[in-house]
Parts: structure tokens; sequence; C-alpha cells
């Protein structure tokens, strides 16, 4: 038997462009809105590690840093600062825009990454050939070898055992 309703909460769907979703809340799972809060642990919390920017935080950190800049690098931070006022602006003004792209899709081939070393990898694609189309015609095994030699090759490299 469904428990009854108390209410229902929409929410928006999980990609842009979606319809929004409606989820029924039995009266039995109601709550008090919000989250639970109890005074004591907050007024602690408040005092041991208020919520600030990171820039008022570590703003000694950020002045002294100015102090041993290299008079290039210096020049170079002033630069980028400046640079940076527009996007900043920008962002802070257009930070409740919906967006207006669309998310890319891929298909589940885009994700079957090959497991293991290069070289077991290299042999599993001839044994599938093989079972597949029979023995391939030299040039195809000819070039196989060459791949196998060149990622054998790169790992003696990548170990240092020169």
């Amino acid at each position: 038997m469904p428990k009854p309703v108390s209410h229902v909460i929409r929410r928006p769907g999980r990609w842009h462009g979606d319809p929004d979703i409606e989820i029924p809340v039995a009266e039995d799972l109601v709550s008090e809105p919000g989250s639970p809060v109890r005074e004591k642990d907050l007024s602690f919390f408040s005092r041991t590690q208020p919520l600030e920017s990171q820039n008022l935080e570590k703003g000694a950190d950020r002045e002294w840093a100015w102090l041993v800049y290299t008079p290039e690098v210096a020049e170079y931070r002033k630069g980028h600062d400046e640079r940076m006022v527009p996007h900043i602006e920008l962002a802070a003004e257009s930070g409740d825009l919906e967006p207006t792209g669309e998310l890319p899709h891929f298909e589940r081939e885009f994700f079957e990454f090959p497991h293991g070393r290069k070289e077991d990898w290299l042999f599993q694609q001839l044994k599938d050939r093989l079972d597949e189309h029979g023995v391939p015609p030299a040039e195809d095994l000819t070039e196989f070898a060459g791949k196998v030699k060149d990622v054998m090759e790169r790992q003696r490299h990548a170990r240092g055992d020169e």
C-alpha cells in the first residue's frame, strides 16, 4: 500500500533543457526544513575556523610575495593582474546565467581503453585478427613486428637500461 504523500519536491532535470523532476515525499519522511543545527557546535567552529576568503586568510603571504619577486616577475604579475580584471568582472556578472552550450556526447566505444601493457594489447589484436581472418599478409606481419619493436624500445629507454 502506498504511503500518503506530504508534498512534492521539484528540481531541475539532470541536463540543461531536460524537464523538471518531481519527487513525492511520504508523510513519515517529513522533517524540519534545512539542515539540523547544533548551536554549541556552530558557535565553536565559527570562532575557530571562520569562513573567509583565501585572500584574507593568506593576505600576509600575498603581500610578502611582492617583496621577493624579481623585477621581471613583478612586471609580469602586475600585467597579469591587470589583464584578469575584465575576466573577473565578467565572471561575477554572469554567475546566474543559464548555460547556452550543449554537453558533449560520447559513444560507449570512446571509453573502451586497452588494458595491460602495450605489447600485450598488440598481441591480443593479432590473436583477434587471426581468429577472424586467418593468417594476415606478410606486410601486415612486418608492420606488427615493427610496432612491437617500437614499444619494447620505448620501454627499454624509459627504464634507463641503456
